[in-house]
C-alpha cells in the first residue's frame, strides 16, 4: 500500500501509513526514515529530523544517506 502512495506523491497519506506501520513494528528503520522524507514533504521539518534520528538509532548504516537528509532540510 505504502509504494502505491508513493507513485501517487500523496505523502498526507504516507505520513499516516508509516506511522500506523510504526505502531506496528517501532524499530523497523526503514518506516521511520519514510516518515522522515514523508514529513519533510509536508514541511514538517522538525518532525522530519526527530524521525530521521530515530531511523539512524535504529540502524547506523543509514546514518550516511540521513544525514545529508538532515542537512538539506530548511531550519
Amino acid at each position: 500500500v505504502i509504494e502505491i502512495y508513493q507513485s501517487l506523491q500523496d505523502d498526507k497519506t504516507l505520513e499516516d501509513l508509516y506511522k500506523l506501520g510504526i505502531e506496528k513494528d517501532p524499530k523497523d528503520a526503514q518506516l521511520w526514515a519514510g516518515l522522515a522524507v514523508a514529513q519533510a514533504n509536508l514541511q514538517k521539518y522538525k518532525e522530519a529530523r526527530e524521525s530521521a534520528q530515530k531511523a539512524i538509532s535504529l540502524k547506523p548504516d543509514f546514518a550516511s544517506e540521513l544525514e545529508d537528509f538532515l542537512k538539506s532540510l530548511p531550519q
